[in-house]
């Protein structure tokens, strides 16, 4: 994907979402496809997602807010982290991942167990 959002310093907020199901979107990589000034991340309604590898996510220093939603295929959380910044990180919809997030027991709970604020499936835990 080539959208230069890099570029957008002054944003804060981004949400994207594939509504109708048909893009086919399974993987979210590029480095730099963001700007790191970023306060809070919405991810939602993309079936066939599998991987949410975007290098550098554990820079984004500001970035205090990540919710994923309706990715009942994404299997596991960046490979390179979140950042220490972050603040609340919500996650609904996403079978796999919730398994992996789960308190104490689950493969990715170090990773997210800096974050005060964790939800999943609306559910604060």
């Amino acid at each position: 994907m080539k959208w230069n959002l890099h570029a957008l310093q002054a944003l804060k907020n981004f949400s994207i979402g594939d509504e109708c199901g048909g893009g086919g979107v399974e993987l979210f990589s590029e480095e730099g496809l963001l700007p790191s000034t970023l306060a809070s991340i919405r991810i939602h309604k993309f079936p066939h997602l599998k991987r949410l590898d975007i290098k550098g996510l554990q820079q984004f220093l500001s970035l205090e807010y990540l919710c994923i939603s309706g990715c009942p295929q994404l299997e596991k959380l960046p490979q390179h982290g979140l950042p220490t910044s972050l603040k609340h990180l919500q996650i609904d919809e996403c079978l796999v991942l919730k398994e992996r997030c789960q308190r104490e027991k689950g493969e990715d709970w170090n990773t997210i167990s800096h974050i005060p604020d964790i939800q999943m499936d609306y559910r604060s835990i």
